[in-house]
């Protein structure tokens, strides 16, 4: 009997107490049940604008505070207090909800092959309407500043790939496949990159500015641009397999650049340029776009894609150095950090969780949905964790109905708890006494 219980019901206790170690995973702070394709938070979190079936403005105890029809495009000012947004047309709105303004034709014909795009700087003092083809300035009044073309703006009449919004509000950069050019309130050009060789021109399918606005990083195909709103191209560098899909960058003393890949990997680089470590979301390669997001100080950074074995979203949550710290998989799931690296904001198509990242980061791992990134170091000073955490499945409990207008209210749930492996380990150990009793009595 001795040698049974030494055979069968120790390694059965041992196996119970690892699991139920591993069976706590961090609870959102809240839930609510809206569904969410899309997630733009203020600078601290205190304010969070989601997009979905509706667009709903929340504050950050997951108040709805107001809800109106969604928008292609969607930006909010660092505090809260302005959100622009674009379809067909133009919209400014208050914290309240109130709408301070609407223009139906804002100069920039958009189609639906050359959408709306709307940006608001930081202190919310300009509100930026663009298409390929031109832009228009906005006070928030609702007053035009100034506008220009793209064929009077760019050096070879090419179209605007994309365009931001200096924290000033100040400056605008317009970002295309041949060059940068920066204009300022009134859409008047007053500088452009530097170099006139087509070779050595910024080349821009996407661009950024930096959270202070003292730098500008773009990508096109497999490769990332950096260098001053000026125009001047400190460096371009081929860093991927595939096409460069997502892009972001921190603050800081020392800040990092991000980026995402059609080639299943999340980048790490300084802003010299040097890639410091890549992490390979699967094992198998998903082909599937990645985007990325970085809190202002560079403490943490998120890469979401989607998981072609389940068709699902997942979300993964890695440290500065590389380290996989927490992530999550769900139906559409999609997820950003608050800028202030406070909060991990996670969508479904079933709802809106708020995590604070200190509870991801001191969670035990969770014991539902393996996702196993594979990180490599590109630098012997950065260390790398080989044995990532599991992933949580993305809340699931049916919620009631949250009303919005009539009487706007947060909806606090637990997440859904995973299913305890103790019962089965508990069923286990009663077969190995019985067997053990058995073999006693033989």
């Amino acid at each position: 009997m001795a040698r049974f219980f030494v055979r069968i019901v120790v390694p059965a206790f041992i196996i119970l107490c690892a699991m139920t170690g591993l069976s706590a995973a961090a609870d959102p702070r809240w839930t609510v049940e809206k569904p969410v394709s899309g997630i733009i938070p203020g600078d601290d979190g205190s304010a969070i604008v989601t997009v979905g079936s509706t667009m709903n403005y929340l504050d950050d105890n997951g108040t709805i505070v107001w809800t109106d029809k969604p928008e292609d495009s969607v930006s909010i000012t660092a505090d809260g207090h302005y959100v622009a947004a674009g379809g067909p047309y133009a919209v400014l709105f208050d914290r309240n909800g109130k709408k301070i303004w609407e223009r139906e034709n804002t100069g920039d014909s958009p189609d639906a092959s050359d959408p709306l795009r709307v940006r608001i700087s930081r202190n919310g003092n300009l509100i930026l309407t663009s298409t390929a083809s031109s832009f228009h300035t906005w006070g928030i009044s609702g007053v035009m500043i100034g506008g220009n073309t793209s064929r009077s703006i760019t050096r070879f009449g090419e179209g605007f790939t994309d365009a931001t919004v200096s924290p000033s509000g100040d400056e605008i950069i317009l970002f295309t496949t041949r060059g940068i050019y920066a204009v300022n309130r009134s859409g008047y050009l007053f500088r452009e990159d530097d170099d006139k060789t087509d070779e050595e021109d910024w080349k821009c399918s996407t661009g950024i500015l930096s959270p202070d606005g003292k730098t500008v990083l773009c990508a096109s195909e497999n490769s990332l641009y950096y260098g001053y709103p000026s125009g001047t191209l400190l460096w371009n560098k081929r860093i991927a397999g595939d096409e460069i899909t997502g892009i972001a960058m921190s603050g800081g003393t020392d800040p990092i650049i991000v980026a995402g890949s059609l080639d299943g990997k999340v980048y790490l680089l300084d802003t010299g340029g040097n890639v410091l470590w890549d992490s390979k979301l699967f094992s198998y390669r998903t082909g599937q776009p990645i985007t990325v997001s970085v809190s202002r100080s560079g403490a943490y950074l998120t890469a979401r894609t989607l998981d072609t074995k389940t068709m699902q979203g997942a979300v993964f949550l890695f440290d500065r150095k590389g380290s996989p710290v927490w992530s999550i998989e769900g139906s559409d799931a999609v997820g950003i950090l608050v800028p202030d690296g406070s909060a991990l904001l996670i969508g479904t198509s079933s709802g809106l969780s708020s995590y604070a990242v200190a509870d991801l980061v001191t969670a035990p791992a969770a014991t539902v949905t393996t996702i196993i990134p594979v990180t490599t170091a590109r630098d012997s000073q950065v260390t790398t964790v080989t044995t990532p955490r599991v992933s949580q499945t993305a809340p699931s409990t049916p919620v009631s109905q949250v009303t919005v207008k009539e009487t706007p209210v947060a909806t606090t749930l637990p997440v859904t708890t995973q299913k305890s492996p103790v019962s089965a380990v508990l069923t286990l150990l009663a077969l190995a006494g019985i067997e053990a009793l058995s073999a006693g009595r033989r």
